[in-house]
């Protein structure tokens, strides 16, 4: 038993949750127990039964339109890395973070992760005598907030926390600091502001619960409807005089020469004497028909998804009939830039400068994402001014240099503007001289 436990508190293995997280795709039915409540647990529920961000991480891997939004989310939060200036401390803290060797940008892309997807994202704080401090990111669905509000409760299995509560580890919220396992802890808690909440965050899509658990159903319909038209294609009926031997033969013969793959073509195949009734062979085709308009169900899900998250379809993955268009992308990506990007780029980064700065001899002032664009401005670069003659013939075409040494030395947009002006010079008519008059 005493080994079980062990593998349970190393090993985290999914399991099926309950109907009432499942029903949490309404979003109605998230509530947070109030400091005026009473509470008979050691601990804050984070919905009806204690279990909501499980229910959001299963529909965070069932949805794919969901969860391509919350990756790229994610990655584009997490920027091209950081911009410090050359502040040599800095840089060099921020390349390990912790004892686990990980990089402050490995441990911001999983609170960014958590952040996005559960509206709560969970930073130990560890405090290293003669040191820099170590940052350590925490599982936010392992984390629920003690009833005393001034501690959390770390669990690797909420399902079974009532019989497995020896496997709980309690750490003191930030600003507060508890001597623990040879060092001082805290755990600083990111959350996003939700009217109503004050121990928990709620994410910012949380409106979308209902649109992605269709996405996901809808899914689950075309792949059981694909597996369900592997079916009989129809009934051949033959009558002849036939011996049993015979029958089996014939219907061995039709499964081998006119099947196919799984239930695909296969024929039902049933075999009459002539004294039975009727006569000669028949067959009867099986038709089937599926209603519904299950397409236009799976966009819509997909356009309140993009909506309820803030986000763009060009930068979510969604294919379009406009195609891959890299000016939409661009310029998408600008707004998303400047606005929920930044904003939660600012929001979590702010916290870390403080606490570099507060525990740390180290100026985080010059820390700041470098963000670039996933798409380059090549496309919108005329090649022909930048480009000389010369340089054409020679990398394009594999040519000697031009033998007029100067316009070789022109860009080719310079000679083609000479060109057009001569020829708008020939075009122009002679005025004539004053006096000519036609006799």
């Amino acid at each position: 038993m005493e080994k079980k436990d062990k593998q349970l508190a190393n090993n985290q293995v999914e399991t099926s949750f309950s109907s009432s997280v499942i029903n949490t795709t309404s979003a109605s039915t998230i509530k947070e127990i109030s400091k005026v409540d009473h509470n008979p647990r050691d601990y804050v529920s984070f919905g009806a039964d204690n279990l909501f961000p499980q229910g959001l991480s299963i529909l965070n891997r069932r949805s794919s339109t969901h969860r391509s939004i919350l990756n790229n989310k994610v990655i584009y939060s997490l920027g091209r890395g950081f911009i410090t200036e050359g502040n040599a401390p800095l840089e060099a803290f921020i390349k390990q973070v912790n004892n686990n060797r990980e990089s402050l940008r490995k441990v911001l892309k999983k609170i960014f992760s958590d952040w996005y997807s559960f509206g709560n994202a969970y930073l130990e704080v560890v405090l290293v005598p003669n040191g820099n401090p170590q940052f350590f990111h925490k599982d936010a669905t392992k984390i629920r907030i003690h009833k005393d509000r001034e501690h959390v409760i770390v669990h690797p299995d909420w399902r079974q926390y009532e019989g497995k509560k020896r496997f709980a580890k309690t750490l003191p919220i930030y600003p507060n600091f508890e001597e623990i396992d040879g060092a001082q802890r805290a755990i600083f808690h990111f959350k996003q502001y939700e009217p109503e909440f004050c121990d928990y965050g709620v994410p910012d899509w949380i409106a979308a619960l209902d649109a992605a658990a269709i996405g996901y159903k809808t899914n689950r319909w075309n792949l059981s409807r694909l597996e369900n038209s592997f079916q009989v294609s129809g009934i051949l009926e033959i009558v002849g005089d036939m011996s049993a031997e015979d029958m089996k033969k014939v219907k061995k013969d039709l499964a081998k020469e006119f099947s196919g793959e799984e239930n695909v073509g296969k024929l039902l195949a049933i075999t009459k004497q002539f004294s039975e009734s009727g006569s000669g062979t028949t067959f009867t085709p099986l038709i089937q028909t599926s209603d519904g308009e299950w397409m236009n169900l799976h966009e819509q899900s997909d356009s309140d998804l993009v909506i309820a998250h803030n986000w763009f379809r060009s930068l979510s993955g969604i294919s379009d009939s406009t195609g891959f268009d890299t000016k939409r992308i661009r310029n998408e990506y600008q707004v998303a830039k400047n606005t929920i990007i930044g904003e939660n780029q600012d929001a979590i980064l702010s916290e870390i400068k403080y606490l570099i700065e507060e525990y740390s001899s180290i100026n985080p002032e010059a820390l700041s994402f470098r963000n670039e664009s996933p798409v380059s401005l090549i496309d919108l670069i005329d090649v022909n001014s930048i480009v000389t003659v010369d340089e054409a013939r020679e990398n394009s075409l594999g040519l000697a240099n031009y033998h007029d040494a100067e316009k070789g030395k022109k860009l080719i947009s310079e000679i083609r503007e000479e060109a057009m002006d001569r020829g708008q010079q020939r075009e122009t008519p002679e005025t004539q001289k004053d006096g000519d008059t036609d006799n």
